[in-house]
This record gives structure tokens, sequence and C-alpha cells, in this order.
């Protein structure tokens, strides 16, 4: 399985923390890239939501969505020569999850991981999964090698 993320921040922090969660989802995807928990999930893609308080309220997460397939057209500025300029969602599980801003950005890298992962984790545990892969998705395993990676990063997880 593939994981991706988005990083949605507010425009007054520098790209440390980006590059820290460019890091991350390189690590998970080397701890994930033979694992599977359904046939009908390929890709996990996280979008993290961390904005200042006075952008909170235009940043609310969504409900977790499942794409089986789907062709999105590609904003003009990423358009590329001899391509049909379309993004390929295959297989894709969509979540949103909504980090604390002031203690993620005052926080070092090992710090904003174990905020990461106790928010995933967090969220993982209560989420409710679209109903086309409710049944297929092996839920437990997935949380359990979550949290084992967040682990082996050296994060202190507060989630059970």
């Amino acid at each position: 399985m593939q994981i991706t993320y988005n990083l949605i921040i507010t425009d007054e922090v520098d790209n440390k923390k980006g590059n820290e969660m460019h890091g991350l989802v390189e690590s998970l995807n080397c701890f994930f890239k033979d694992c599977s928990y359904s046939l009908m999930v390929e890709t996990f893609d996280i979008i993290l939501i961390c904005v200042s308080p006075e952008y909170d309220q235009f940043f609310q997460p969504k409900r977790p969505r499942y794409c089986k397939s789907k062709l999105v057209p590609k904003p003009k500025y990423l358009w590329e020569k001899d391509s049909d300029n379309m993004f390929h969602t295959v297989k894709t599980l969509f979540i949103e999850i909504k980090i604390d801003y002031q203690s993620f950005y005052q926080s070092d890298k090992i710090e904003g991981y174990t905020i990461i992962g106790n928010t995933l984790l967090k969220y993982l545990k209560e989420m409710k999964y679209p109903v086309a892969i409710r049944k297929s998705f092996d839920k437990e395993r997935f949380n359990k090698d979550m949290k084992e990676f967040f682990q082996s990063i050296g994060c202190k997880l507060d989630v059970e």
C-alpha cells in the first residue's frame, strides 16, 4: 500500500514542517510498501490540516471517502506538455485530520511526529470507514501496524 499526504498550512510558517512531513511519509511508505489491508485499497491519502486559529473555521475536516477510479482535470498551472493533464485516482482512501497548530509548530521533529501519530491513531480508532470498503479493510491490523510504525521512529504514544 502506498501512503500519500497533503499538508494544508497557513502561509506564515516556514518550509521546515513541510520537509519533516515529506520525510515522515517516505518512512511510512518504506514501512507499508509490502502491506495490504484490502484488495480494494492501493493508496491511503492523509490530508493534514494545521492552520492558525483565525483560519480554523475555513478548514474543517471532511469525512473519510473512497474513490475506486476517478479522473480529475489538473489546474492549468500544473499542465504538462504531451500529457492528458488529468489526475488519475485509483483505489484510494482519503482521510482528513486536524493537527493542533500551536503545539505542532513549536515542536521539534520527533515531537511533531508524536503529535501526528497520536492524532492519527485516535482518528483511525474512531473512524467509520466508507461503506464500499468497510467489510474488506482489515482495520485492526492496519491500526496496529500504524502504531508500531510510530513507536519504531521514537514516538511516545498516548493511544492504547
